[in-house]
């Protein structure tokens, strides 16, 4: 397969999954994975907490 195919693909299914996660959050739940929190909790992901919550915040 030629690579920029490849990349294509790639990129379509990474949307598609990215739609699946954003349907499948209840209303009224925010899904911090969107500000890159690892959902296994092997990572630390304070830094995508802060993100997630600072976008949240309007001054």
């Amino acid at each position: 397969m030629k690579p920029k195919i490849a990349l294509i693909l790639a990129l379509i299914i990474l949307a598609l999954s990215a739609l699946q996660i954003r349907a499948s959050v209840p209303h009224g739940f925010y899904d911090v994975t969107l500000h890159g929190a690892d959902p296994t909790g092997v990572a630390d992901s304070t830094a995508a907490l802060q993100a997630a919550i600072s976008s949240l915040v309007r001054v």
